[in-house]
């Protein structure tokens, strides 16, 4: 296995806290609800926010470390250099997501500036931030990979590194 950089530990780290952060938050509002009889929204917002965020972090580490789903049997077959082939055709068509997930998601961000959310009033655009953010980390992880394989015709076994 490579060794990992510094931007992929503190990437992993960042997902780990705010996932470990939001089971907290619904623990306290659970317990707030049904032991305190007592209502906690903040609670509910923010493990929200930080669900969401855990999520498209998620999705990128998943490009980085190619380990998004994908139909294995006719890979196997292919001869390495078709495999390769194949293997960038599909971080093609995942990094044309990547470019619509930055380009519509910075829309959304801007159109939402101006919306407050309800319990914190934080901006409510934070929960569209992580959309294009997200994006540009896959295409920051995607484009090498997808220039190696057409250039050098590497084939990475499924739920390898690059």
């Amino acid at each position: 296995m490579p060794a990992r950089g510094i931007d992929d530990i503190v990437l992993d780290w960042v997902a780990a806290v705010l996932l470990a952060a939001t089971v907290l938050l619904s623990f306290v509002q659970v317990i707030a609800r049904y032991a305190l009889l007592t209502s906690t929204p903040w609670t509910e917002e923010l493990a929200r926010l930080f669900f969401v965020w855990a999520v498209f972090l998620g999705a990128a580490i998943g490009v980085k470390r190619n380990l998004h789903t994908r139909v294995d049997f006719l890979f196997v077959r292919l001869p390495p250099k078709a495999a390769s082939l194949l293997l960038a055709g599909m971080d093609v068509l995942l990094a044309g997501m990547a470019v619509i997930m930055v380009l519509y998601g910075a829309q959304l961000v801007l159109s939402t500036r101006a919306d407050l959310s309800t319990s914190l009033g934080y901006p409510r655009n934070w929960f569209y931030l992580p959309v294009p953010f997200s994006g540009i980390l896959m295409l920051w992880y995607l484009l090498p990979d997808i220039a190696r394989r057409l250039t050098i015709g590497r084939v990475a076994p499924p739920g390898s590194q690059g």
